[in-house]
């Protein structure tokens, strides 16, 4: 079965959220798929913009609670 993804390099994704068990959660599941990597993960917004800053990720992720 393909990914959701055809080519050869992974779709990095920063997750956020405030919870440490959801991103773990959320984490375990995006990387389930080759397709998928997880580069970082941040706890808010504030940290989330950072890490998008320096790390240039293809997809960020956050819970309602966090926007």
């Amino acid at each position: 079965m393909k990914g959701v993804n055809d080519s050869p390099h992974p779709i990095r994704v920063l997750v956020v959220d405030d919870s440490a068990f959801t991103r773990m959660a959320l984490t375990r599941m995006i990387e389930s798929d080759p397709a998928l990597c997880v580069t970082e993960t941040a706890q808010n917004g504030r940290e989330a913009l950072e890490k998008i800053a320096s790390l240039h990720p293809d997809v960020g992720g956050t819970g309602m609670g966090s926007i």
